[in-house]
């Protein structure tokens, strides 16, 4: 793992193992990409001890992550069982999302995202799910409850004055918010999955099985993943979108130039620093759904 750079501390890293080292090298390659700082892009680092006494300082996403300089209001917020949650927030209005990030990553994987989707009217609140970037980590089961983490960051963007919630997620994250998607109450707007796999709970460790809770999934929902995915397949990703339940769902395969890419990549081109034009559309899908 690179060295982290002098000044910022060590972001803790879920400490439990991916099963299997091809699983490893391949979801490494996928969701690892330059938008991401030095250090942050293996999995099994060093981890700080799990409970609530171990909090680290939050950080302006332009310091601590690569993209985007714009300020952010700096979030700390719990969810339902206390665990301490970090998160960035930008934009302005009464139409939000929340974005979730991938594996093994942190928020600054979802951070230019983050502030595309402000500069198109949204208020994006960028998250670091439980044991992962400066989110506290319990111990035990508690650590896998990152869906009650995404249902958290809907509470905190309400309490904040914003009418309609809609959610975005990528690989693991986009897993997670198509489970959200179909619990969180008052229901959210729409939802956003970018390469979302069926179920990675083998894979990472993480109780995430979409597969099982997309059948009582009823909000608008826009599916995205890339032919030649090694991570996440066109055909399981057909799939989900036949169990939604919503009467408006898009499905959307994208080849090409986005040929093999998985997870923010799709929406965000790190060496052109610019957001393509699938996250163009993701950005009308959830306008249309979360404006009034």
């Amino acid at each position: 793992m690179p060295p982290v750079p002098p000044g910022r501390p060590r972001r803790r890293r879920r400490r439990r193992l991916l099963t299997g080292l091809p699983a490893v090298v391949l979801l490494l390659a996928a969701c690892s990409g330059p938008s991401a700082p030095a250090g942050d892009t293996a999995a099994g680092g060093p981890s700080a001890s799990p409970g609530t006494g171990d909090r680290l300082p939050l950080e302006q996403p332009r310091t601590r992550c690569r993209g985007p300089a714009t300020e952010a209001t700096l979030v700390r917020f719990a969810s339902a069982d206390g665990t301490s949650l970090s998160g960035v927030l930008v934009g302005a209005g009464a139409a939000g999302v929340v974005l979730v990030h991938e594996y093994p990553d942190d928020l600054c994987g979802s951070w230019p995202v983050a502030d595309y989707l402000a500069k198109q009217g949204l208020r994006a609140f960028a998250i670091d799910v439980r044991c992962f970037g400066l989110s506290d980590c319990p111990g035990g089961d508690d650590s896998g409850r990152v869906v009650e983490d995404v249902a958290a960051a809907v509470a905190e963007l309400r309490r904040r004055g914003v009418s309609t919630v809609a959610l975005i997620g990528s690989s693991m994250g986009g897993s997670a918010v198509l489970i959200a998607g179909a619990r969180v109450r008052p229901a959210v707007a729409a939802v956003v999955s970018v390469s979302g796999k069926a179920d990675p709970t083998e894979l990472i460790g993480i109780p995430l099985n979409a597969r099982a809770a997309v059948g009582q999934l009823t909000v608008p929902t826009m599916l995205v993943v890339a032919t030649n995915d090694s991570i996440t397949s066109v055909e399981e990703t057909r799939a989900i979108h036949r169990a939604v339940k919503a009467g408006d769902k898009r499905l959307t395969v994208l080849s090409g130039p986005f040929d093999g890419q998985h997870g923010w990549r799709i929406l965000y081109d790190p060496t052109g620093q610019k957001p393509t034009s699938a996250a163009a559309d993701a950005a009308a899908f959830l306008t249309a759904h979360t404006r009034n």
